[in-house]
């Protein structure tokens, strides 16, 4: 199941199709955020106590949110595998967050800058497709919660 579950994050780097059942099948796995949107882990190294690499698979229904958040000291990559997600980012000011910058992310992009978040950047994003959008991230190191 672990193996099968890495081919399947290989196929979604190199944007090959996974069909409709796989997905489908991926979704029902998946766990339900209080949110609103679905998540499954693909792939989690550990060296020791050490979260080395994680990758995910999100579904985000056409207005859910993952709320503001930031990955710890992990870099975040990302790529929309259908529908569109709006990404917005955001700056503290006297502990307010402030938005600075919404992008909307459609399906195969596989973004340099847009879709990456450095350590302890805060953004959020947002389903904006009339279909669920499906999103994939990956974490350097793995976050701790």
């Amino acid at each position: 199941d672990r193996l099968q579950l890495l081919a399947i994050a290989i196929a979604l780097i190199l944007y090959i199709p996974l069909p409709p059942s796989l997905l489908s099948n991926l979704k029902q796995k998946a766990t339900q955020h209080e949110l609103g949107y679905l998540y499954i882990y693909l792939v989690d190294l550990y060296l020791f106590d050490w979260r080395l690499f994680e990758a995910c698979m999100f579904w985000l229904p056409k207005g859910a949110k993952t709320g503001a958040h930031d990955h710890q000291e992990a870099i975040n990559r990302g790529r929309v595998i259908s529908g569109c997600i709006e990404e917005v980012r955001f700056r503290v000011t006297r502990d307010r967050l402030i938005p600075t910058r919404r992008r909307n992310i459609p399906a195969g992009c596989w973004l340099k800058s847009g879709f990456k978040t450095a350590p302890y950047a805060i953004h959020e994003l947002v389903g904006v497709s009339e279909e669920t959008a499906i999103a994939l991230s990956f974490y350097f190191p793995g976050r701790d919660y």
